[in-house]
């Protein structure tokens, strides 16, 4: 079965350009047959039509700086509200049979969606989004009371990982546990790149607070005669890390490169030996986190060098393709990184066993699950159309 006429609107509240889980997600249903439309937030250009699936950017407004706290608040809440209006119309336009909301910031609306047009509901949980480091207790409130009332009115849920979706199915009771679509590499490599001296390390991905990044460039310090290590992304953190490395006269150590397209990223990081993810334990989306970097890295067949937390041990471990450390224990970075570079042998086995695990989470597998999703989707649309015309009631309580 392929899902062609089917006509598939995904939500997601960035511009789309560096989401690599939505943007994967989207062209794998267009090429089954799907007509997909993703609808996102930004201030580029929409996507053009001769693309295998239509982006429509809905503009957003500058969040208010007034002084006074509640009025400030008070405004952003509405100004949200009113960006969600506007999805909302743009999702309807499209005539969506299946609304897919990626993660939690765009679930009302998704179910908004559904409720008036009678599209069925997707619910991607990308991650724990009301348990993210920093959020104030009100705004976590808010958002698990969101998750709470509108998850019962998916009707498929999904999510990355096993951990996440256990949590989810015991926390809203429900009676299926959440489908896991890993957020899995476009490409495998067949072997890893010749080793490199001295060791390269990569950090790829955006350079924001909470992830450990500080303590990266640190620990390059002691290390400065036996490994390198290339920054290759984007974000707030950039000026500060700069700053360390000047600081440091890390210069001829780290080095900054531009970020690259999703569809290069396991290309470029095939230059490097060991792909490092540095996620803080400081709050439960970080705990359970299911980076996609860990899966880019093993594409690109990297050693992976990692957090010593729950699902990143539990795929380092089964596979044996890197070593973990830990985030709260200063110089446990350098220590790890100085034993991986001291036994050439251990490490070129981890490189080879992180390609060819790489296997088991590509995208080419994850995919069909997610096609899997629509198809039955589409077959319990077909039913109701069928229903419908035989005079019989709509479906009711299937949610």
């Amino acid at each position: 079965m392929t899902l062609d006429g089917l006509r598939i609107t995904m939500l997601v509240t960035n511009d789309v350009a560096r989401d690599a889980r939505v943007l994967k997600e989207a062209a794998s249903a267009a090429e089954a047959g799907a007509a997909v439309t993703v609808v996102g937030v930004g201030n580029g250009e929409d996507g053009s039509d001769d693309e295998v699936y239509r982006v429509r950017l809905i503009k957003p407004s500058p969040p208010s700086a007034h002084p006074l706290w509640p009025l400030r608040v008070t405004r952003n809440l509405l100004s949200e509200r009113r960006l969600d209006d506007r999805l909302v119309s743009a999702a309807i336009e499209s005539q969506p049979q299946v609304i897919h909301s990626n993660d939690l910031d765009t679930l009302h609306v998704g179910a908004e969606v559904s409720s008036r047009t009678g599209a069925r509901l997707v619910y991607d949980a990308h991650e724990l989004f009301a348990e993210t480091a920093g959020r104030r207790w009100w705004r976590r409130e808010l958002l698990r009371m969101r998750e709470r009332r509108h998850i019962s009115a998916a009707d498929r849920v999904l999510t990355v990982n096993p951990l996440i979706a256990e949590l989810l199915q015991q926390r809203h009771r429900l009676a299926e546990k959440p489908l896991v679509v890993y957020n899995g590499p476009s490409a495998c490599l067949d072997r890893p790149s010749p080793d490199n001296t001295p060791v390269r390390l990569l950090y790829q991905g955006a350079f924001h607070p909470n992830r450990g990044l500080e303590a990266l460039v640190s620990s390059m310090d002691p290390l400065r005669d036996t490994c390198e290590l290339v920054l290759q992304g984007w974000g707030t953190l950039e000026d500060e890390l700069r700053g360390i490395v000047q600081r440091r006269r890390l210069d001829r150590v780290v080095h900054f490169r531009p970020p690259c397209p999703p569809h290069e990223v396991v290309r470029q990081a095939a230059l490097c030996d060991v792909g490092v993810i540095v996620h803080k334990a400081d709050s439960l989306n970080n705990k359970l986190s299911s980076p996609n970097k860990l899966f880019d890295y093993m594409g690109a067949g990297l050693a992976v060098l990692a957090s010593d937390l729950p699902f990143l041990r539990s795929v380092i471990e089964a596979e044996r393709c890197g070593a973990l450390f830990d985030p709260a224990v200063d110089g446990s970075i350098a220590e790890t990184v100085r034993t991986l570079a001291a036994d050439p042998i251990a490490l070129r086995q981890m490189k080879r066993n992180s390609a060819a695990a790489c296997s088991k989470f590509a995208w080419s597998e994850q995919e069909r699950v997610l096609v899997g999703v629509y198809e039955q989707l589409k077959m319990d649309l077909a039913s109701e159309s069928a229903s419908q015309t035989l005079g019989n009631r709509p479906r009711s309580g299937m949610r």
